[in-house]
């Protein structure tokens, strides 16, 4: 920021009139240079952090850096209960929820990779992503309390199918999409449909999914869109899903939208069918 440096030359007699002159010219002054510096510390050309201050310091902003750092380390370490202390601490030192979003998602685009790539192993992908749920708690009730609105690429509610408690491949594909910018509703594992239905009443997603581990789960999938149907609500949001014994036959059998073998491959999926590819 470039500084600005106002000289003033007067002459005035120090009556009554004077001092209180020189107070009016003061006060201008100083609401002129607040108005002037009042600002928030950017990092590129996203806010980084926000304070309600006159200004910070560049020591705040070295500091809203590390703790950035700080949690992408803690998703490397796969420490949820790290992650999520983190993440608390960044909101208190006025970081902004969209920036740790970002710095999150960064960091779980380049586990992905690795993983894609074979360099790190599936053990180490479901702990980046339970390391990552950690920092989205916390992200989630701060965003529901305050003002300020992530711009998502598309809103997802997902959830383990009823008499199925498996969710290692669900948290992978959240954490994913949640890295590839959408908003993800988890309503957990070994839900019926009417949880399904409901939360697609009260979320309004643009996408469904439904995962199934169990070839005796998969017929919950199905069961999910006649109900979707029934309830007038299939026109109005896709419906995806996968696990194990999910095939592309499955899924057209029973009139999915679409269906993927993994995480990388339902963001493709997502993507498409939201024309965001």
């Amino acid at each position: 920021m470039n500084c600005v440096t106002i000289r003033v030359h007067w002459t005035i007699s120090l009556s009554g009139y004077g001092y209180f002159s020189i107070l009016l010219i003061l006060l201008i002054l100083f609401r002129a240079f607040v108005e002037f510096d009042r600002q928030v510390i950017h990092h590129g050309s996203e806010s980084l952090i926000h304070l309600p201050c006159i200004r910070v310091s560049v020591g705040a902003r070295k500091m809203a850096e590390q703790i950035l750092k700080d949690i992408r380390a803690a998703i490397r370490k796969y420490d949820p209960d790290l992650t999520q202390s983190l993440a608390e601490e960044a909101l208190k030192k006025g970081l902004r929820p969209q920036k740790i979003v970002e710095e999150m998602s960064e960091e779980l685009k380049a586990i992905g990779t690795e993983f894609s790539e074979g360099v790190i192993f599936l053990v180490e992908l479901v702990g980046a992503a339970t390391a990552a749920e950690g920092v989205m708690k916390v992200l989630r009730e701060s965003i529901e309390k305050s003002k300020e609105k992530i711009h998502y690429q598309g809103k997802i509610v997902l959830g383990t199918v009823a008499g199925d408690i498996h969710s290692i491949g669900k948290n992978i594909v959240a954490s994913v999409l949640i890295a590839n910018g959408f908003e993800v509703i988890d309503i957990g594992e070994d839900q019926p449909v009417s949880a399904f239905v409901n939360k697609v009443k009260e979320e309004k997603p643009d996408i469904v999914g439904a995962s199934a581990l169990l070839t005796t789960t998969m017929t919950e999938q199905s069961k999910l869109v006649e109900a979707l149907n029934k309830e007038g609500l299939r026109d109005k949001v896709k419906v995806i899903i996968g696990g194990a014994p999910i095939t592309e036959e499955w899924c057209r059998e029973i009139g999915a939208d679409g269906y993927a073998h993994d995480a990388f491959e339902a963001v493709r999926l997502v993507k498409r069918l939201l024309n965001k590819d």
